[in-house]
């Protein structure tokens, strides 16, 4: 659906990604002495590779969206044709028929603990979300920005 192009961006992104997440595990390991540090990087993953994807575009509601849905339906099957992804879980608010796949807050945390349930060194956690987002007061110091960011569910 990308071809070359797609894959060539998203090995790019994956490079940025992963120096940031080193950049950031650095910096935190010397700020408080922490021993932890990234066991694999993205391009050697050994373990299992567990995937949550969360679209909400807010139907009938204030501040409807159009294309988020689709999103996550792009993405799931981007990564899907080019990697291998062990388990998966979609929460999107046109499942209106299965209530545990609405992108609740109550769904969207218990779908967080389902993605590092049992997860070890070597596994690689894939959460992609279009949706709604917001900002907070930052109340633990570790944002420049001195703001937390946010999800929106769909029953905010």
């Amino acid at each position: 659906m990308f071809g070359s192009l797609g894959k060539q961006f998203a090995g790019d992104i994956a490079s940025q990604v992963q120096s940031a997440v080193s950049s950031h595990l650095d910096k935190r390991s010397r700020e408080k002495g922490s021993t932890e540090k990234a066991t694999e990087s993205l391009g050697q993953v050994t373990g299992r590779r567990k995937a949550l994807f969360i679209g909400i575009n807010y139907y009938g509601q204030n501040g409807e969206l159009k294309g988020c849905i689709n999103d996550v339906h792009n993405i799931k099957n981007f990564l899907t044709k080019n990697y291998r992804i062990d388990e998966i879980l979609v929460l999107t608010d046109d499942q209106t028929t299965n209530p545990s796949k609405m992108p609740t807050r109550k769904n969207i945390l218990d779908a967080f603990r389902w993605l590092r349930a049992n997860a070890q060194a070597g596994d690689s956690l894939i959460f992609h979300y279009s949706g709604h987002g917001g900002s907070v007061k930052d109340t633990d110091g570790d944002e420049e920005d001195g703001m937390d960011e946010t999800l929106i569910p769909v029953d905010y």
